[in-house]
């Protein structure tokens, strides 16, 4: 499957494919469930590299007695990428490609978010198998692979407020960030400028324990785009929790 997606992408000058720097190592593994601002839980699927790859095809299992699969979504700095996925008897199939000489640079992030719905026993303990990977770099060269986790064991409820440093940062033109609660809570997370200004609302809800993540496209409350710069994004709850951290976008 991922040699046929692969074998889409335009050829290449040979001064160009001797530019790209093929990653050697690679590790991949499914990250810790995170839920959105509306409740909808995804599963990550993280890859750390250390060059440029091009593409990569895995499998996730679940039991469909337990856990619901949606559709896969690309993330993060895969997002330029193109994904074609099969669902069948609880096996998610994936394969994500570069159909016009993009690559996935080197670092860390997560290419592919799942979204679940819990179905029964909301306390499982493993549910989740990651395995069948196979990730290539631009000349369809298969690379080594490293599983971190294939298997997904759901967290408790986190202890403390957190927030977390934003991914990928700088950023272009979006940019993640997680946050976790530990007990209901009203929470807000807005963007400032250097100015101290309101760009922003990102997150201003109640919500459960767990682990969140929201989304910033560098647009304003009004729906444009905004300027480069350094911005603060600050987490305040109605429990008295308050945190800042700061962001740079780029163009």
């Amino acid at each position: 499957m991922i040699q046929q997606a692969l074998a889409e992408a335009p050829s290449e000058t040979p001064a160009k494919t001797l530019a790209l720097a093929s990653a050697t190592t690679v590790t991949m593994g499914l990250g810790a469930v995170v839920t959105d601002r509306t409740g909808q839980r995804y599963i990550p699927v993280d890859l750390t590299s250390d060059g440029d790859v091009s593409g990569m095809q895995f499998s996730i299992h679940a039991d469909p007695a337990t856990i619901l699969q949606g559709i896969p979504s690309l993330a993060g700095r895969a997002d330029q990428m193109q994904i074609q996925h099969h669902h069948e008897n609880g096996t998610l199939r994936m394969v994500v490609y570069s159909a016009d000489g993009k690559v996935l640079p080197q670092g860390v992030t997560a290419v592919v978010m799942v979204p679940v719905k819990i179905t029964a026993n909301a306390h499982l303990a493993s549910s989740v198998t990651l395995d069948g990977i196979i990730v290539s770099n631009y000349l369809q060269q298969a690379i080594p692979v490293t599983v971190a986790e294939t298997g997904l064991k759901r967290s408790s409820d986190p202890p403390v407020f957190s927030l977390m440093n934003n991914a990928p940062n700088p950023f272009n033109p979006a940019t993640a960030i997680v946050y976790e609660v530990p007990e209901p809570a009203r929470i807000s997370i807005i963007v400032y400028n250097m100015l101290g200004q309101e760009v922003a609302r990102l997150v201003d809800q109640y919500q459960t324990p767990g682990r969140y993540e929201v989304l910033w496209d560098s647009r304003n409350a009004q729906g444009s785009r905004v300027t480069s710069g350094i911005y603060l994004y600050r987490m305040q709850s109605s429990t008295g929790f308050v945190q800042t951290r700061r962001m740079t976008l780029l163009k």
